[in-house]
């Protein structure tokens, strides 16, 4: 901005013979003359001085004279009035567009804010969701571990093998209860050991306990006994 001012002359606006409180640029733009203090009103008397001097010679123009005429502009009140009535335009919309762009930055801020205090409503809602259905498929999958014949008190530490990832739950909140099942049978196929009746048949029977398990030996102690005092 400084170098196009210092690109630019301008020259004083004469209403009607008068000095006026308004300069022309040379770009055609009309702007405010901002005068200084005592000091240059005492140059305007020394230059008013030193024009009164020049017009006491005769009606004769010189080339001061003329050189004094290219450094100011005479218009009618009229004509300034126009001038003013096009820069205060021009001020105004631009000021306009500018209060448009700001309305339009702030509306854009706004929208975006409240999309992501949606995505985030959202999010949280899905997440309110998804715990709230594992909840329910870890609920079916412990009724399910228990028709399956896990013992009672082993179902905690049965139910961290059981993969109920791809079990899925219908709008109702209803799991998918053959998922569900299909999850606890594997889970129970790896670890048959968590059935109730799985240490009766893996562990030793009575008979074997008394010594009788074998084809040809006696059932029972006592059998065993009469068979010795037999022979």
């Amino acid at each position: 901005m400084p170098d196009e001012l210092d690109s630019l002359t301008f020259t004083p606006v004469f209403v009607n013979g008068r000095d006026s409180n308004w300069l022309l640029a040379s770009d055609g733009q009309l702007v405010p003359h901002i005068r200084g203090g005592a000091g240059e009103g005492e140059g305007d008397e020394g230059a008013e001085g030193g024009a009164e001097g020049e017009g006491g010679g005769g009606d004769t123009k010189t080339g001061d004279d003329a050189a004094a005429k290219a450094t100011k502009v005479e218009m009618t009140q009229e004509e300034l009035d126009a001038l003013i009535a096009g820069k205060v335009a021009k001020e105004r919309k631009k000021a306009e567009t500018e209060a448009a762009e700001a309305a339009k930055r702030e509306k854009m801020d706004e929208a975006e804010r409240l999309k992501a205090e949606k995505e985030d409503a959202e999010r949280k809602g899905a997440e309110t969701e998804a715990k709230a259905n594992a909840k329910l498929v870890l609920a079916d999958a412990k009724v399910a571990a228990v028709e399956a014949g896990v013992k009672a008190e082993r179902i905690a530490t049965f139910m961290r093998l059981v993969d109920l990832g791809s079990v899925d739950v219908d709008n109702d909140g209803n799991p998918d209860a053959k998922a569900v099942k299909a999850a606890v049978a594997a889970a129970l196929k790896d670890a048959p050991e968590f059935k109730a009746d799985a240490g009766a048949k893996k562990g030793a029977s009575g008979g074997d306990m008394n010594g009788d398990g074998g084809k040809d030996r006696p059932k029972t102690i006592t059998d065993a006994v009469a068979a010795r005092m037999a022979s």
